[in-house]
Parts: C-alpha cells; structure tokens; sequence
C-alpha cells in the first residue's frame, strides 16, 4: 500500500487509534461485536488516527456518513487502542505481527487509517494460517473491549 499524500506520514506505535462504534454493525446492546474478518483481508478496516484530528472531525468523518446512508444505524461512540498493541497482536505459527496499521489519509479526513492483516510470511499461504488469524481476530476484538466504549466528547487517551 501506498503512503497518503494526504496525511502526515507513516502511523507511529505510539498513536491512539479509534474504530467507530456503530449499532448494529460494530456494536449491538453495549457489545463490541466480531470485527470484520472479509475487511481486515482486504486490508480495509477504517479506523482513525486520533492525534491527527479531534473528536468532531473524527466524528463528522466516520459516522454522519454511516447514520445518513441507513438511519435505523445508531452511533455508541468509539474503541480505541495504541498502534502498538495492535501490532503486538501475533499469529502462533510462525510468531509474526497478526496486523497492520496503514496510513491511508484522505484529501478530506488526513486522519484516515486502516487495519489489516499482515501479509502472509514466505512459506505459508493465507490457508495455512486462517485458524491463527482468526484468533488474532479475537484478541484485536478483546483489546479494543479492554478500555470499554467511549464516547465522542471523552476525547482522551491515557
């Protein structure tokens, strides 16, 4: 993937990194659901760099968006964890960063980020390490679970 000429360069690890919350498609009853496995495939998964922006803009970007195209979609705010611990998240076989964090800001929203799943390592092929992906998929989940939701005026990151 291509660096943004839109935004201020490569994500560093120590960056907040927020995933938009909203019901019934991130969120349902409170819960933080699955997250999507077809997206982070494809390398895809929209997330944002939350020092690069505020709240309102993060907001105006990610969700208006969402509520105006389907209306019965309710906004629950917003998880949030650091780069780095989301590249911390390794596959068992071979012992490698499950995901990536992709710059990918946009002439209007700088901010934009994405998650992926690494590339598979030479040697193994996507199938051979599906069942190993799918488990990061569930500590990506877990760790975005940890400091609850939030929402959009508790623009904090400690």
């Amino acid at each position: 993937m291509k660096q943004s000429p839109f935004s201020s360069g490569v994500v560093k690890n120590r960056e907040p990194i927020v995933y938009a919350l909203i019901d019934p498609d991130q969120i349902q009853r409170g819960t933080i659901q699955a997250i999507s496995k077809s997206r982070l495939k494809k390398s895809d998964l929209s997330v944002c760099r939350a020092q690069e922006t505020t709240a309102q803009e993060a907001w105006k970007n990610i969700v208006v968006g969402q509520l105006e195209n389907i209306p019965t979609r309710i906004d629950e705010g917003y998880a949030w964890a650091r780069a780095s611990e989301i590249r911390n998240l390794k596959l068992a076989r071979p012992n490698i960063g499950a995901f990536c964090v992709i710059d990918d800001g946009l002439k209007h929203f700088g901010s934009h980020a994405v998650l992926g799943f690494s590339p598979a390592p030479q040697g193994f092929d996507s199938n051979t390490i599906a069942n190993d992906r799918e488990a990061a998929r569930g500590n990506l989940l877990r760790l975005f679970q940890r400091r609850g939701v939030c929402k959009w005026t508790d623009w904090s990151f400690r």
